[in-house]
């Protein structure tokens, strides 16, 4: 086989189930009883083995095998996972996904697992286990006690772990004195019979009820030796005969997740030990052929289902699909001019089915595009974990959202920035356990990650319930800086808009979390790029909220075309508070900038010959009244044309646009117009006159 062919999807699932391990491993962290959330994993952990296995990367094999049997031992088991088990399964995983990495990068996987093998199996107990070794049964005697022969299905997976589990669970229960395979024989065990001899503190049920909650188990045979007064402890003892009839419990089927239904007697592996021989009837007993009905069905249950109904599609080609769908948009709209002075019969109504079919088809091409903001949020649980234990605080995150849906290049380009956001709240917002409870507060601090739909865009929301922003600490460190004026009291929204300045940080000393300055601001530029912001609110002692907010999709926007200079701009219609003419407004000069003056106030009024096309003393009309931020700017413009859809082009790489604009759509008369960045369109105005300008109710 050629595994080079399948390598993208082999990379692209592996990336996929390992994420979805990252998740399922933190919330089993927090509700260690969830069986389903067990199974999960399991199921998970044995694709991402059969996959590498598949591909050629036997150290990543390797790793996932023992991380699975891993898996195993703890859905078997009853009772809470340790954490230094979790913390040894997430640096599995870390060292998995450097190595998908590696692959994508070189071809080769770059993994020594035997570090991490060793680690995990030291800490299941398989390389030196702390309970007490078993004995092989052969050489002793055991007046009084039990002698147990358990069974498991033919088809049962991982018989060592099995094993293991349920002399683990005899001896949490009395004395185990001995067992065939003993606990050193257990690593590579594949048999399908263990025979263990419990002391005579057990009684008969007791090994009945860890057999039937031992998954696998088919069926146990209980034999009692006789009670002759030997102290049963005696190494070298001779071996006594068993007494008394033997007792078999047939275990069903519905118990286990990997139990087929019992073999015929004739296929049953050899005994081990003088074991009593079974009382006949058992092989055709019909409870086990009533549990085979069950496997039947849910066979004949799978195969009518129907075929999955999803496939998975290279980006790359919906990227190519979206651009050819913005291209046949613009030819459509050039054929409508045409036909629109053609007196062809007929032809009217064709462009109009033409016209339909294609918007249908824009909407579906869309639609395909949309994907849910669940593929950033996942990473968030595994972030929080790891940053709260480094940070010695306690937090509970609750993500709320994650069906929400967004273009496929916006979610790609939101990871980076909500992870700044998130690390910000837990290193600068969140109080440390002792801090919350001298403060009042709950030990717990809670931090919650929402998505919604508002306005036509998508607004993600981070917010805690911490110490908020210190204005005195920030006003400090800006006058240390430089960047405020000794006696200048800084207002909360001041202080704020400080947090964005480049390679400012609030933070005593620099660490791997935070202190470079480098958070913030990279943030609310990504964002920026997407045609969204980043807005903050805080109250001091109560916590702070930032939301970014971006549109739904950067492929087709709306948008209002205007003249400026002779040349077509078009600005985003979600950023658009209203238009006005002119020459029945009142414009005023402060500082040098000119304000429009309106009924409830004053807004910076930006020249748009000016600022976007460099010419000055251009011919204007109208101003356009924007949102740049959580503030109000006017942008004066020459006409108002009109509303448009447009498919949005990238600007060429070697273009240095040092204007304000983000981005290019052709016109239906193929013109080219230019998209207004109204967040940079603040930049052009003073600070001092912005600062008084209207806001945003």
């Amino acid at each position: 086989m050629d595994s080079a062919e399948y390598l993208p999807m082999f990379l692209a699932e592996s990336r996929e189930h390992l994420q979805e391990l990252n998740v399922a491993i933190v919330a089993l962290e927090k509700n260690p009883q969830d069986a389903d959330g067990v199974d999960a994993i399991f199921r998970v952990a044995h694709s991402v083995k059969g996959m590498t296995g598949t591909m050629g990367f036997s150290g990543m094999a390797r790793l996932s095998h023992e991380m699975e049997e891993v898996f195993e031992l703890v859905r078997r088991r009853r009772g809470g996972v340790e954490r230094d088990l979790i913390d040894a399964v997430f640096a599995c995983l870390d060292a998995l996904s450097a190595a998908v990495d590696s692959i994508e990068l070189s071809g080769e996987e770059r993994i020594d697992p035997e570090p991490l093998i060793e680690r995990l199996r030291a800490l299941v107990g398989r390389s030196a286990r702390q309970e007490v070794s078993g004995k092989a049964i052969a050489t002793v005697g055991y007046p009084g006690a039990l002698r147990a022969r358990v069974e498991f299905a033919q088809d049962v997976l991982m018989p060592s772990v099995i094993a293991y589990v349920l002399l683990t669970a005899l001896r949490e229960r009395g004395t185990v004195l001995g067992s065939d395979p003993a606990d050193e024989d257990l690593d590579g065990w594949d048999g399908r019979v263990v025979e263990v001899v419990c002391g005579a503190d057990f009684a008969q049920a007791d090994i009945e009820a860890v057999a039937a909650d031992t998954d696998g188990v088919i069926r146990v045979t209980i034999t009692r030796y006789p009670d002759d007064g030997g102290d049963g402890e005696d190494a070298n003892a001779e071996q006594l005969p068993l007494t008394g009839d033997p007792h078999t419990v047939q275990i069903p089927a519905a118990d286990s997740a990997h139990v087929a239904a019992a073999e015929p007697a004739a296929a049953e592996p050899e005994a081990v030990g003088p074991v009593a021989a079974e009382p006949e009837g058992v092989a055709g007993d019909p409870v086990a052929g009533e549990a085979a009905k069950p496997e039947v069905a849910e066979t004949d249950a799978a195969a009518s289902r129907p075929a999955a109904r999803t496939v998975r599609v290279d980006a790359e080609r919906l990227d190519q699909l979206m651009y050819y769908m913005g291209e046949l948009v613009v030819h459509r709209t050039q054929l409508a001019s045409l036909v629109a002075h053609s007196e062809v019969p007929g032809i009217a109504q064709a462009m109009q089915e033409l016209e339909r079919t294609s918007q249908a088809l824009r909407a579906m091409v869309m639609k395909v595009r949309m994907i849910e903001v669940e593929a950033v949020f996942s990473r968030l649980p595994r972030l929080v974990r790891d940053l709260a234990a480094k940070l010695g605080k306690d937090v509970e995150l609750r993500i709320s959202g994650a069906d929400t849906e967004l273009d496929r290049t916006v979610v790609d380009a939101l990871g980076d920035p909500l992870v700044h956001l998130v690390r910000n709240a837990l290193d600068h917002g969140l109080e440390t356990p002792q801090e919350r409870v001298a403060a009042g507060k709950p030990a717990t601090g809670l931090l919650e990650v929402s998505a919604r739909h508002g306005g036509g865009r998508v607004v993600i929301t981070v917010r805690d319930d911490g110490r908020g922003i210190d204005v005195a600490a920030v006003a400090a460190r800006a006058r240390r800086r430089g960047l405020v004026s000794t006696g200048d009291e800084l207002s909360s929204a001041q202080a704020i808009d400080l947090l964005f300045t480049a390679g400012f940080s609030t933070a005593d000393r620099m660490t791997d979390i935070s202190g470079r300055g480098v958070g913030m601001d990279a943030a609310r530029d990504a964002v920026r790029a997407l045609g969204g912001d980043v807005l903050l609110q805080s109250e001091p002692g109560a916590g702070m909220v930032a939301e970014i907010r971006l549109p739904l999709t950067l492929a087709i926007t709306s948008a209002l075309i205007v003249e400026v200079s002779g040349l077509p701009f078009a600005i985003p219609l979600d950023r658009v508070e209203w238009t006005l003419s002119l020459g029945e407004a009142s414009v005023r000069k402060a500082a040098g900038q000119d304000l429009l003056v309106l009924p409830d106030g004053v807004v910076a009024l930006c020249d748009g010959p000016w600022v976007l096309a460099g010419e000055e003393n251009g011919a204007v009309e109208h101003a356009v009244i924007v949102r740049a931020g959580d503030e109000l700017v006017a942008l004066a413009v020459g006409e108002l044309i009109g509303q448009r859809e447009l498919v949005t082009r990238p600007l060429p790489p070697e273009l240095e646009m040092s204007r304000p604009i983000s981005a290019g759509a052709v016109l239906a008369e193929g013109a080219i117009a230019l998209i207004v960045d109204c967040d940079r369109l603040i930049d052009e105005v003073p600070r001092e006159v912005a600062a008084s300008a209207l806001s945003a109710a």
